[in-house]
Protein backbone atom coordinates (compact mmCIF):
# COMPACT_ATOMS: atom_id res chain seq x y z
CA UNK A 1 0.00 0.00 0.00
CA UNK A 2 0.87 3.71 -0.40
CA UNK A 3 -0.65 5.46 2.41
CA UNK A 4 -2.60 4.13 5.19
CA UNK A 5 -4.59 7.21 6.92
CA UNK A 6 -5.54 6.56 10.82
CA UNK A 7 -7.25 9.51 12.93
CA UNK A 8 -4.24 9.77 16.40
CA UNK A 9 -0.55 9.59 16.82
CA UNK A 10 -1.91 6.67 19.41
CA UNK A 11 -2.86 4.72 15.73
CA UNK A 12 0.05 5.63 14.30
CA UNK A 13 2.10 4.39 17.65
CA UNK A 14 0.33 1.01 16.51
CA UNK A 15 1.30 0.41 13.10
CA UNK A 16 4.73 1.34 13.73
CA UNK A 17 5.79 -1.76 13.98
CA UNK A 18 3.84 -3.45 11.17
CA UNK A 19 4.01 -0.84 8.73
CA UNK A 20 6.81 1.44 7.52
CA UNK A 21 6.67 4.67 9.52
CA UNK A 22 6.95 7.07 6.18
CA UNK A 23 3.61 5.72 4.75
CA UNK A 24 1.55 6.29 8.08
CA UNK A 25 -0.65 9.72 8.07
CA UNK A 26 -2.45 11.01 10.74
CA UNK A 27 -5.52 12.94 9.10
CA UNK A 28 -7.84 14.03 12.20
CA UNK A 29 -11.35 12.39 12.43
CA UNK A 30 -14.53 14.78 11.35
CA UNK A 31 -16.83 16.78 13.19
CA UNK A 32 -20.02 18.64 12.01
CA UNK A 33 -19.07 21.93 10.93
CA UNK A 34 -22.39 23.39 12.19
CA UNK A 35 -24.09 21.79 14.54
CA UNK A 36 -27.97 22.13 14.76
CA UNK A 37 -27.94 23.72 18.46
CA UNK A 38 -31.68 23.31 20.01
CA UNK A 39 -32.90 25.02 22.93
CA UNK A 40 -31.58 22.66 26.38
CA UNK A 41 -35.18 22.58 27.98
CA UNK A 42 -37.37 21.99 25.25
CA UNK A 43 -35.28 19.25 24.10
CA UNK A 44 -35.13 18.08 27.64
CA UNK A 45 -39.22 18.35 27.56
CA UNK A 46 -38.90 16.06 24.20
CA UNK A 47 -37.07 13.43 26.09
CA UNK A 48 -39.23 13.26 29.03
CA UNK A 49 -36.28 14.69 31.21
CA UNK A 50 -37.03 18.27 32.50
CA UNK A 51 -35.89 19.24 35.52
CA UNK A 52 -33.40 16.85 35.63
CA UNK A 53 -29.77 16.78 34.97
CA UNK A 54 -28.80 14.40 31.97
CA UNK A 55 -25.21 12.66 31.80
CA UNK A 56 -25.65 10.58 27.96
CA UNK A 57 -23.73 7.71 26.72
CA UNK A 58 -23.30 8.68 23.28
CA UNK A 59 -22.96 6.08 20.43
CA UNK A 60 -23.43 2.53 19.58
CA UNK A 61 -23.52 0.11 23.20
CA UNK A 62 -19.99 -2.24 23.18
CA UNK A 63 -18.50 -3.76 26.36
CA UNK A 64 -15.31 -1.83 25.30
CA UNK A 65 -17.13 1.60 25.82
CA UNK A 66 -17.69 0.44 29.45
CA UNK A 67 -21.32 1.60 29.91
CA UNK A 68 -21.27 -0.45 33.31
CA UNK A 69 -18.97 2.19 35.25
CA UNK A 70 -21.45 4.66 35.30
CA UNK A 71 -24.19 2.31 35.87
CA UNK A 72 -22.69 1.03 38.70
CA UNK A 73 -22.57 4.86 40.24
CA UNK A 74 -25.97 5.20 39.51
CA UNK A 75 -27.24 4.67 42.92
CA UNK A 76 -24.78 7.19 44.53
CA UNK A 77 -25.97 10.13 41.98
CA UNK A 78 -28.88 12.36 43.34
CA UNK A 79 -32.83 11.87 42.41
CA UNK A 80 -32.43 14.12 39.89
CA UNK A 81 -30.00 12.75 37.52
CA UNK A 82 -30.42 10.80 34.74
CA UNK A 83 -28.12 8.78 32.05
CA UNK A 84 -28.77 8.56 29.05
CA UNK A 85 -27.46 5.44 26.73
CA UNK A 86 -28.13 7.10 23.09
CA UNK A 87 -26.97 4.27 21.24
CA UNK A 88 -28.10 0.59 20.24
CA UNK A 89 -26.08 -2.47 19.64
CA UNK A 90 -25.09 -3.93 16.53
CA UNK A 91 -23.65 -7.60 16.99
CA UNK A 92 -24.56 -10.08 19.00
CA UNK A 93 -21.99 -9.76 21.44
CA UNK A 94 -23.42 -6.19 21.79
CA UNK A 95 -26.92 -7.41 22.29
CA UNK A 96 -25.56 -9.51 25.32
CA UNK A 97 -23.85 -6.51 26.65
CA UNK A 98 -26.98 -4.33 26.29
CA UNK A 99 -29.06 -7.09 28.15
CA UNK A 100 -26.78 -7.36 30.73
CA UNK A 101 -26.59 -3.58 31.64
CA UNK A 102 -30.08 -3.18 31.86
CA UNK A 103 -30.32 -6.39 34.17
CA UNK A 104 -27.17 -4.31 36.28
CA UNK A 105 -29.98 -1.20 36.18
CA UNK A 106 -32.80 -3.74 37.50
CA UNK A 107 -30.12 -5.09 40.40
CA UNK A 108 -29.20 -1.63 41.54
CA UNK A 109 -32.94 -0.58 41.13
CA UNK A 110 -32.54 2.52 39.28
CA UNK A 111 -34.76 2.45 36.71
CA UNK A 112 -35.87 5.57 37.14
CA UNK A 113 -32.76 6.74 36.35
CA UNK A 114 -31.69 5.17 33.07
CA UNK A 115 -33.22 5.91 30.21
CA UNK A 116 -32.23 4.01 27.19
CA UNK A 117 -33.17 4.86 23.78
CA UNK A 118 -31.42 2.59 21.74
CA UNK A 119 -29.94 3.64 17.81
CA UNK A 120 -29.91 7.53 17.56
CA UNK A 121 -30.90 8.98 13.61
CA UNK A 122 -28.62 11.47 12.70
CA UNK A 123 -32.07 14.04 12.91
CA UNK A 124 -32.40 13.53 16.55
CA UNK A 125 -28.77 14.02 17.82
CA UNK A 126 -29.11 17.38 18.09
CA UNK A 127 -32.19 17.00 20.23
CA UNK A 128 -30.11 14.02 22.54
CA UNK A 129 -27.18 16.14 22.59
CA UNK A 130 -28.84 19.48 23.43
CA UNK A 131 -30.94 17.97 27.04
CA UNK A 132 -27.30 16.89 27.76
CA UNK A 133 -25.69 18.32 30.64
CA UNK A 134 -22.44 16.40 30.52
CA UNK A 135 -21.42 13.35 28.30
CA UNK A 136 -19.29 10.26 29.52
CA UNK A 137 -16.91 8.56 27.81
CA UNK A 138 -15.97 6.02 30.23
CA UNK A 139 -14.02 3.66 27.45
CA UNK A 140 -11.37 0.73 28.25
CA UNK A 141 -9.92 0.40 25.29
CA UNK A 142 -10.26 2.48 22.17
CA UNK A 143 -7.91 3.57 19.05
CA UNK A 144 -10.51 6.58 18.00
CA UNK A 145 -14.38 7.43 18.93
CA UNK A 146 -16.62 9.22 16.10
CA UNK A 147 -18.69 10.10 19.54
CA UNK A 148 -16.37 12.34 21.14
CA UNK A 149 -16.33 14.13 18.15
CA UNK A 150 -19.92 14.48 17.44
CA UNK A 151 -20.42 15.71 21.31
CA UNK A 152 -17.44 18.37 21.45
CA UNK A 153 -19.22 19.48 17.99
CA UNK A 154 -22.13 20.14 19.96
CA UNK A 155 -20.08 21.49 22.49
CA UNK A 156 -21.40 19.35 25.30
CA UNK A 157 -19.08 19.24 28.33
CA UNK A 158 -17.16 15.84 28.06
CA UNK A 159 -15.62 13.34 30.36
CA UNK A 160 -13.71 10.98 28.60
CA UNK A 161 -11.14 7.83 30.06
CA UNK A 162 -7.53 8.79 30.38
CA UNK A 163 -6.64 7.06 27.04
CA UNK A 164 -4.49 8.09 24.72
CA UNK A 165 -7.06 9.35 22.12
CA UNK A 166 -8.80 11.19 24.43
CA UNK A 167 -5.59 12.60 25.87
CA UNK A 168 -4.26 14.07 22.35
CA UNK A 169 -7.85 15.43 22.53
CA UNK A 170 -7.28 17.65 25.92
CA UNK A 171 -3.52 18.52 25.33
CA UNK A 172 -4.46 19.96 21.39
CA UNK A 173 -7.94 21.27 22.21
CA UNK A 174 -8.42 21.13 26.26
CA UNK A 175 -12.03 20.20 25.79
CA UNK A 176 -12.38 16.82 27.85
CA UNK A 177 -11.86 16.22 31.78
CA UNK A 178 -10.20 13.10 31.84
CA UNK A 179 -10.96 10.45 34.97
CA UNK A 180 -8.57 7.33 35.82
CA UNK A 181 -9.64 4.72 33.11
CA UNK A 182 -11.82 1.94 35.02
CA UNK A 183 -12.01 4.43 38.53
CA UNK A 184 -15.46 4.38 39.58
CA UNK A 185 -14.56 7.47 42.34
CA UNK A 186 -12.08 9.31 40.11
CA UNK A 187 -14.93 9.38 37.57
CA UNK A 188 -17.87 10.31 40.07
CA UNK A 189 -15.40 12.86 41.16
CA UNK A 190 -15.29 14.07 37.84
CA UNK A 191 -18.75 13.90 36.76
CA UNK A 192 -20.26 16.01 39.82
CA UNK A 193 -17.62 18.48 39.66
Amino acid sequence: CDVVIVHTKASKCILKGIINDKKIRIIPHGAYENPKKLNKQTCKRVLGLLNKKVITIFGFVTKNKAHDLLIDLMPKFNDDVRLVVAGGARTESDTRYLSFLKKKVKKFGVQRKVVFLDYIPEEKIPVVLSATDVAVLPYRNITESGAVHIILSHSVPTVTADLPNFREIKEEFNCVVLFKKDDKDDLFKKVTN
